[in-house]
């Protein structure tokens, strides 16, 4: 057991040392931008988890994603899948009068010259095997 917790240690070590992920790092950003709109009655935004999404002349686009709108999960809450897609306008997200072809989460996303490329993700319906251009 010794072993092994030294190889972790050693492992962890390399990574935060050698490769540059340490606390001290300017390679990484964060920064914090405005909370999506609430959508129907809610007052505040939930959240989406598994959004797609990608940079297109400059505007940022966030697309789909999931969430329990209605209960946390242990509560009994359901999960739903979002079709809406946001688009960053000067620090604020704004709620497109488009949609994704149907609600949609967990898809890998492209930024490429014409759009944001979707394959795949998941919906309610199991796993898609759909491509498109946001």
């Amino acid at each position: 057991m010794k072993k092994l917790k030294f190889f972790f240690a050693l492992v962890t070590f390399l990574c935060f040392n050698l490769f540059g992920f340490s606390q001290n790092s300017s390679k990484i950003k964060v920064s914090y931008e405005s909370e999506l709109p609430a959508k129907g009655d809610a007052k505040t935004s939930l959240g989406y988890a598994g959004m797609m999404g990608g940079l297109q002349d400059n505007i940022i686009i966030a697309a789909g994603g999931a969430n329990f709108p209605k209960g946390l999960p242990w509560e009994g809450g359901a999960k739903e899948w979002s079709n809406s897609i946001y688009w960053l306008n000067k620090g604020v997200w704004v709620l497109s009068k488009q949609v994704l072809p149907s609600p949609l989460a967990y898809g890998a996303s492209v930024s490429l010259p014409n759009g944001v490329m979707v394959i795949g993700g998941n919906s309610k319906y199991g796993a898609s095997n759909k491509v498109f251009l946001i």
